[in-house]
């Protein structure tokens, strides 16, 4: 996924990201969070993320999608700087702007999935 946003980056041209792979992108990042959220052990969310590296067209057009909200409404300098924080901090801005009024790619809990999710992470 932010793979997706440095080609954004490298080349903010209009959007061309069909729309079925940003469909597939997030419905694999909801698997994902939900897995590494419920899971006892990394197996099950690492072989979902091994997918994902896999398919990186569908993860990529994400990110060239979410980058886009970011840019558009808080500014480059505010993508570069949730790029340096990592994907989580990318994703948690990028699903803020969703709830605003973005795309209706991802489902209403996810935004409380991604924090509960971090919240394991940084335990």
């Amino acid at each position: 996924m932010l793979e997706g946003s440095v080609d954004f980056v490298s080349n903010p041209s209009p959007s061309t990201e069909e729309a079925a792979a940003v469909r597939a992108g997030a419905d694999l990042v909801e698997t994902l969070v939900s897995e590494m959220i419920t899971a006892s052990d990394a197996g099950p969310a690492f072989g979902l993320f091994e997918r994902g590296r896999e398919d990186q067209g569908n993860m990529i057009a994400l990110g060239r999608v979410l980058a886009r909200q970011v840019v558009h409404r808080d500014g480059p300098l505010a993508l570069a700087s949730l790029l340096e924080e990592g994907c989580l901090a990318f994703l948690q801005r990028a699903l803020e702007i969703e709830s605003e009024g973005g795309r209706g790619l991802f489902e209403d809990d996810l935004t409380s999935a991604i924090d509960e999710l971090s919240a394991k992470l940084h335990r």
